[in-house]
């Protein structure tokens, strides 16, 4: 028997349309482009959603080999973890693979186009630009928000972020588990302020 995905309890979306995974994605992200490579009949789009107070933790499958360009600059920051598969990220007229372990961190100043391999899943903590710079500000002692800069190649949760990849990986398991903490506004509340404490 099949172990259920991720988040299965949020699920947005699950279709063989491109059109369709297309704008339930963009829904909750932002208008984007997805421009098939290969076999079409391969594509199998699962699309799984879990917010938090201003945050969300989301689960991305397209199944196939495809590119996401992401048009203008989101007014987001997101991690993006591969659980499986790869990734190939376009930046700057550069390309960058990422693997299983990695992780794609973007703000809202960074341009991505993102190639998805097939077989490829992902967990994706988006954070609105505001409700980041102002926790950066604070955890760096300033009056004020500051926006933090991220790498353009993909980063290895290990280390420092080692952390911040078990904190993810715990909201994971609360949101798959029918009675936990954030199944109250309080407890969604008290993750995501971890969480960004973790990341920044």
């Amino acid at each position: 028997m099949d172990q259920p995905l991720p988040l299965e309890r949020y699920r947005v979306i699950e279709t063989r349309d491109l059109d369709e995974a297309r704008e339930s994605v963009a829904r909750y992200f932002w208008t984007h482009g997805l421009d098939m490579h290969g076999e079409a009949e391969r594509f199998d789009t699962r699309f799984h959603h879990a917010p938090l107070r201003s945050a969300s933790l989301n689960f991305v499958r397209y199944g196939a080999d495809l590119t996401v360009d992401a048009g203008e600059p989101p007014q987001c920051y997101m991690v993006k973890l591969i659980l499986s598969g790869g990734l190939t990220m376009f930046r700057s007229g550069r390309s960058y693979d990422a693997g299983a372990g990695q992780a794609v961190v973007t703000g809202p100043d960074q341009y991505l186009r993102l190639r998805f391999h097939p077989g490829t899943d992902i967990l994706v903590f988006k954070v609105p630009n505001g409700v980041m710079d102002e926790r950066a500000g604070l955890l760096h002692g300033l009056d004020g928000p500051r926006a933090p800069g991220f790498l353009d190649h993909a980063v290895t949760m290990d280390g420092p972020l080692a952390s911040f990849r078990r904190a993810l990986f715990l909201l994971r398991e609360e949101f798959d588990t029918e009675a936990s903490l954030v199944g109250s506004e309080l407890g969604r509340s008290d993750y995501e302020e971890f969480l960004l404490a973790a990341l920044v």
